[in-house]
């Protein structure tokens, strides 16, 4: 025995240096049949040392424990309190396996997580380890169990409480989940429940870990930039065939619904981020980090099982998520055809006195609560904004949205008056931020509404659409030509959705503009005018003309442009003029007068 374990010392390290596992595996036979004539935590380190990383090692190792156990059934219980007790005195002290420099931070790491367990630590790849220097504490045996008696270790895992050393073990392994879909799939299936039946999550930590490897598996997956489209395409095609895999394994689960509903939340979320940081509206891209995210999201709305996302409620989800949560289920809604849920939820974000946005516990969830559509949404079409916005799409979507404008009057009183929310260095409170965000928040939904209502596809039995399109448009007028005039800290966010708005009135007019379907088309007369809307911009300066150039390339004539300005008593051509007459003499702020200046 002593023999061996100083030749595995001598041995093993040269063997994995050069690649080769020839030594390893004739090391891994004999320290195993030592192993297994008496089991016990000093022997199993002792086989640990050889199988680490080493694939062939651990094939070999699983030979020979399958031919002992074979012919001694007890050796499997003996096995397992070797595992039971490596698990055990890990718990115990966990800071007391790793090196001197690592021990107060993870100590820290594992008090931290049983005051509060944190599902979305998980969800984020359990950053944490970033900080660590990889070990396993469990010197290798899970890689074992997962082979010989995955019940046992799948429910073995939960007992380390916390996924620091879990996340290390899957990650280590020699049959890493992240790189072989079998093993993926295998623990998958295996992983006790994590969510219960109204969608909470209940602490467990593994199906959340594997939930992790998949989406960073299927990630690493997309194409890269400059390949021809065939080579996009056929990408694309072998991630939406994995996509499926990964999904038809999740929801199979007993606690499929629960599970991919709130995955699915957290994908959603992915989602706006990673197209928010490539300034790309929707994940149809083959080359968006988005895109395979979505691929998961679309594979589990097609599934029936889908459907009941609209029965669970979770509690558990932080206020910043939930929008998130609803989100999904609205898609979900929508491929069943069924009512789209959500609409009382979006009321939940205004209050009714300013006390309660501005309490810093009470408000605390008003606050949060539009907050990753506000971070991630800067294009009032953002995907996320578009997705909600469903929520208040039916045959009362113009008094729906005026309502709703309407409730967030508190909010715009809090903007206006911002001054008072200074803080002691000058900048802004945090709250009168976060009112504007909202405010610019309830007018993307807006802007998106008039989309689906020139859009054939989205029907809700109108009596008439075009008097609702253009009630919305005029609601909408009046809430940016207030927002322009009282809040400060959202002027420039507030200028691009007046300029959204604009095109979509000059793209909603009789005469189609490219490629655009127009299911309503409006008369140039019909109130609010192009002109009613320009008009409260129109000054000499870079911003107006950014919007004009806009138009422009969207397809808007400069004459049709010029006539709208007309109509409200402004001259383009003397607006350029004055234009040219500034550049002339600024260096810093040339304002583009492009195919605007008089001909």
């Amino acid at each position: 025995m002593a023999g061996l374990s100083e030749a595995i010392q001598e041995v093993a390290p040269d063997d994995s240096q050069t690649g080769m596992s020839l030594i390893g595996a004739v090391l891994a036979e004999a320290a195993g049949a030592v192993f297994c004539s008496r089991p016990n935590v000093a022997r199993w380190q002792m086989v640990g040392r050889i199988i680490g990383g080493d694939l062939i090692a651990l094939m070999t190792l699983l030979e020979v424990v399958r031919d002992r156990t074979e012919t001694r059934p007890r050796l499997r219980d003996q096995i397992r309190e070797v595992a039971g007790k490596l698990v055990r005195d890990f718990t115990k002290n966990p800071a007391s396996l790793v090196r001197p420099s690592d021990n107060a931070a993870l100590a820290e790491l594992h008090t931290q997580w049983s005051a509060k367990p944190n599902l979305q630590e998980i969800w984020f790849g359990v950053r944490a380890n970033q900080y660590l220097t990889p070990f396993r504490g469990d010197w290798n045996i899970f890689d074992l169990l997962f082979e010989t008696d995955i019940e046992y270790a799948v429910g073995l895992m939960e007992e380390y409480k916390a996924p620091f050393q879990p996340a290390m073990i899957l990650d280590l392994g020699a049959a890493d989940p992240g790189r072989y879909f079998a093993q993926w799939a295998k623990l998958t299936k295996a992983a006790l429940p994590a969510f219960d039946e109204h969608g909470d999550w209940n602490g467990r930590i593994l199906l959340p870990l594997l939930l992790h490897i998949a989406h960073s598996a299927v990630r690493g997956g997309i194409p890269h930039s400059g390949m021809e489209l065939s080579q996009e395409d056929r990408r694309d095609a072998r991630l939406q065939e994995l996509a499926d895999a990964i999904t038809t394994t999740v929801r199979e689960r007993v606690d499929g619904s629960s599970a991919t509903l709130r995955w699915s939340a957290w994908l959603f979320r992915s989602i706006m981020s990673a197209l928010d940081n490539e300034r790309i509206p929707y994940p149809v891209d083959a080359n968006s980090r988005a895109r395979p995210a979505w691929l998961m999201i679309e594979a589990l709305l097609h599934w029936p099982g889908s459907i009941g996302w609209l029965e669970l409620q979770p509690n558990d989800v932080p206020s910043a998520d939930q929008l998130c949560v609803e989100a999904v289920r609205m898609l979900a809604a929508h491929e069943h055809d069924r009512p789209v849920p959500g609409r009382d939820i979006l009321f939940q974000m205004l209050p009714e006195e300013p006390e309660q946005f501005l309490e810093e516990s009470s408000g605390a969830h008003m606050r949060e609560l539009p907050s990753l559509f506000t971070v991630w949404g800067k294009r009032p079409d953002a995907f996320g904004t578009r997705v909600l916005a469903a929520a208040l799409f039916d045959t009362d979507v113009a008094e729906a949205f005026a309502e709703l404008w309407r409730r967030t009057l508190i909010l715009r009183e809090i903007a206006e008056h911002n001054y008072a929310f200074r803080a002691d260095d000058g900048s802004y409170d945090d709250r009168a931020r976060r009112a504007s965000e909202t405010i610019r928040f309830v007018i993307s939904l807006g802007i998106n509404l008039l989309d689906y209502l020139q859009d054939a596809r989205y029907r809700a039995g109108f009596l008439d659409r075009r008097e609702s399109l253009l009630a919305l448009f005029s609601t909408l007028h009046d809430a940016t030509r207030e927002m322009l005039a009282i809040d400060p800290i959202g002027r420039r966010e507030i200028e691009n959705m007046h300029d959204h708005l604009a095109v979509r009135r000059l793209a909603y007019e009789a005469s189609p503009l490219g490629a655009i379907a127009v299911t309503v088309p409006l008369s140039e007369a019909d109130a609010p005018t192009v002109g009613d809307i320009l008009f409260e911009r129109s000054e000499v300066s870079p911003n107006f003309f950014n919007c004009l150039q806009m138009l422009l390339a969207n397809g808007i004539a400069r004459e049709r442009i010029d006539r709208a300005l007309r109509e409200v008593g402004v001259s383009l051509d003397h607006l350029a003029q004055q234009a040219q007459r500034l550049n002339s003499i600024e260096h810093t702020h040339v304002i583009d007068v492009s195919n605007l200046y008089p001909l």
